[in-house]
């Protein structure tokens, strides 16, 4: 899918929800549904910094695209965050330096969000962009 695509079908779900608090229980349920890391992935290294709740992400590279994975210890965080890594997965970096999280900031879920939450998650989309940045073609 394309970044457009993935974006669409994105806010397309979460407009099924009329009810902030409906959208906010359908991320918890995402991120209880959602297989997480396995536990040797949980390193201090893998762990971003900046969310009272623990989050980790896993990223890789491979045939031009860029892969994430993320998962925290608390629902509703590794909701979001299994959400954003979907968003950005199977892109090529210079596709991922052009997305926005604008399907979530319309849905009214980022408003919705704690601050601490809030800079957790911006944290993940700036680790996502870095690691981007970092396989641009030469």
């Amino acid at each position: 899918m394309t970044l457009r695509e993935k974006q669409d079908a994105l806010a397309a779900d979460l407009s099924r929800y009329k009810n902030p608090q409906d959208r906010l229980a359908h991320m918890i349920r995402v991120g209880r549904a959602a297989p997480g890391l396995e536990e040797n992935f949980k390193t201090p290294e893998a762990k971003l910094e900046g969310c009272l709740s623990n989050l980790w992400v896993r990223s890789e590279f491979r045939d031009g695209l860029c892969f994430f994975r993320a998962d925290s210890d608390s629902a509703i965080v590794k909701g979001l965050a299994t959400v954003i890594s979907d968003l950005f997965s199977g892109l090529p970096p210079e596709d991922i330096l052009k997305a926005d999280l604008a399907p979530l900031r319309q849905a009214g879920l980022w408003q919705q969000l704690t601050p601490n939450r809030r800079t957790g998650l911006a944290r993940l989309v700036d680790n996502i962009h870095e690691f981007a940045r970092e396989h641009l073609p030469q």
